[in-house]
C-alpha cells in the first residue's frame, strides 16, 4: 500500500507590532488550509518563515538577528523571509543573508503556500493584499484573546513614519466582515477582542465616505457573549468624540484610549496641537471619570529645541497619561524627517527620555496606588507555579500593566473579581475574592 505523502511542516516567528501578528495568523492560516502542518520548533519544521518589522531601528536589528539565527541551523531547510523589513530592503536583505530562499513584502499573504510549493522567490510589487473575509481561525494568540483588524494601510503623511510606503494607503474592512470575524471568535470563547487599525479614527473614510468608527462599535457591542472589546490607536485629529458617550454606556466596549500623541509640540506633521489634545483629554476624564488613556511619545525629533522638550514635560504632568510608551527619534529613510537638518545627539535623546520615563512612573505610581483597596474584575492570561499574570480593564496584553495573583484553583483565560491589595510602578496585586 503507498503511503500517504507527508505535509510539509513549517515554523513561524512574528516581530514586531499586533498588526503584524495577524499578519502572521493569515499567513499560518493560509499554509493549513493548503495542507501545511504548523510545529512548534525550527528543529522539527521543513519550512522556517519570519515575519519580520522594519518600522525603526532598534526592530529592524531585531528582525535581522532572527533571520541570521535562523539561517545559521537551516541545514536543508528552505527559508522565508516576509513582512515590513523585506518590503523595505529586498536587495539589500538578499545580499546580506543569502541563506534565504523566498522574500515576500507586507501585502502578499494570499498566495503564500503557492509559492512555497513552487520554490520560486515571489517578487514584491505594487499590490495591495486586503482580506475581504471573516479570520475565524487563530493559532499564535493566545486562546482567550484576539486581534482584529478593522483595517491596513495609512494615509497619514507624518513625518517620521514609513508605514504608507511599506503598507499603502488606508484600506477598511467592511463592517458587516469585521462583525461576523468577532462573532466567531466570542462563540469560540475568546474574552478579549482587541480593534487594531494604524489609525482606528480615520475607520470607514475610504470606502464609505465618513468615519464610520462609531457604528463598526455600536454594531459590535451588539453581539451576545461574555467578553471585553479594547480599542486601539485612536488619532487625535479625527477622534470621534460621540464614542466617549458610546463607550460610557456600552456593555463590552472597555473605557481603554489609546491616543498616540507622539509630541506636544507641532513638529511631526501629526495634524494636531496641544489645545485639541487637552480637550479630548480633559472631555475622556469629564465623561468617564473611571478611564483610562495610553498614549505614546517620540522625543528627539530633528530641531527638538528644549523648549520643545519642556512642552513634552508640561504634557504630562497636565494632563497625567495612565499609560505611556515613551521612544526615541529613530532616522528612517523615506522620511520626511530623514531629509531634515538640527539632528538631535543620540545623548541628548537619552537624557530627555530617562527624564520623560521618571515622570511617567510617578505618574503610573499614583494611579496604580489609588486602586489598592478596590475591586476590579480581571482576566487571567498565564500561570506560573501557584502565580497567576491577570490583567484588569486598563491594561493590554503585554504592553501595560499586569495583576499578579497567588493562588490554586483558577483557570486561564476566564474571568475573576479581585481586590487590589499592594501596588508598584508597573505592577498590582490582588487576592480573588467571590
Amino acid at each position: 500500500m503507498e503511503k500517504p505523502n507527508k505535509k510539509i511542516t513549517f515554523y513561524i516567528e512574528s516581530l514586531g507590532c499586533y498588526k503584524n501578528l495577524v499578519d502572521s495568523e493569515i499567513a499560518t492560516d493560509n499554509l493549513i488550509k493548503n495542507g501545511f502542518s504548523k510545529v512548534e520548533s525550527p528543529n522539527d519544521a521543513d519550512i522556517l518563515l519570519v515575519n519580520t518589522c522594519g518600522f525603526i531601528n532598534d526592530a529592524k536589528e531585531e528582525s535581522i538577528n532572527t533571520i541570521l539565527r535562523l539561517a545559521s541551523a537551516k541545514g536543508n531547510r528552505k527559508l522565508v523571509v516576509m513582512g515590513c523589513l523585506s518590503e523595505r530592503y529586498k536587495k539589500e536583505l538578499k545580499d546580506l543573508i543569502p541563506e534565504i530562499d523566498i522574500i515576500l513584502g507586507a501585502n502578499q499573504w494570499d498566495n503564500l503556500a503557492n509559492v512555497i510549493k513552487n520554490n520560486r522567490e515571489y517578487a514584491i510589487d505594487d499590490k495591495l493584499f486586503m482580506y475581504d473575509k471573516p479570520i475565524k481561525n487563530r493559532y499564535l494568540e493566545p486562546e482567550h484573546i484576539a486581534f482584529v483588524k478593522i483595517s491596513e494601510g495609512c494615509s497619514n503623511k507624518c513625518a517620521f513614519c514609513t508605514i504608507p510606503s511599506i503598507r499603502g494607503p488606508y484600506r477598511s474592512r467592511k463592517i458587516e466582515v469585521i462583525q461576523e470575524e468577532i462573532s466567531a471568535l466570542v462563540k469560540k470563547g475568546v474574552k478579549e477582542i482587541n480593534l487594531i487599525s494604524q489609525d482606528s479614527s480615520f475607520y470607514g473614510m475610504d470606502i464609505y465616505g465618513e468615519k464610520k468608527l462609531y457604528e463598526l462599535l455600536a454594531n459590535i457591542d451588539r453581539i451576545s457573549g461574555d467578553y471585553w472589546i479594547r480599542i486601539f490607536y485612536q488619532n487625535i485629529d479625527l477622534f470621534d468624540e460621540r464614542i466617549i458617550e458610546l463607550i460610557n454606556n456600552s456593555v463590552h466596549i472597555l473605557p481603554y484610549f489609546d491616543i498616540p500623541v507622539q509630541h506636544y509640540s507641532e513638529l511631526m506633521n501629526r495634524g494636531s496641537n496641544s489645545k485639541r489634545i487637552d480637550t479630548i483629554f480633559n472631555l475622556i476624564r469629564e465623561i468617564i471619570p473611571d478611564s483610562i488613556i495610553r498614549t505614546s511619545l517620540i522625543v528627539g525629533f530633528p530641531g527638538e529645541t528644549r523648549a520643545d522638550f519642556n512642552l513634552l514635560k508640561e504634557f504630562l504632568k497636565r494632563n497625567h497619561p495612565d499609560r505611556v510608551g515613551i521612544f526615541a527619534y529613530s532616522d528612517e529613510e523615506g522620511t520626511a524627517a530623514y531629509l531634515l537638518p538640527d539632528k538631535v545627539s543620540e545623548t541628548t535623546k537619552k537624557n530627555r527620555l530617562k527624564k520623560l520615563l521618571e515622570i511617567t512612573a510617578e505618574n503610573s505610581l499614583k494611579r496604580n496606588l489609588s486602586l489598592v483597596g478596590k475591586k476590579l474584575r480581571v482576566l487571567v492570561d498565564s500561570k506560573e507555579g501557584n502565580i497567576y499574570i491577570a490583567r484588569s480593564k486598563y491594561d493590554a496584553y503585554e504592553v501595560d500593566d499586569s495583576v499578579i495573583i497567588e493562588d490554586r484553583n483558577l483557570k486561564v483565560g476566564q474571568f475573576y473579581d479581585a481586590v487590589i491589595t499592594d501596588a508598584t510602578e508597573f505592577d498590582l496585586f490582588g487576592k480573588i475574592v467571590s
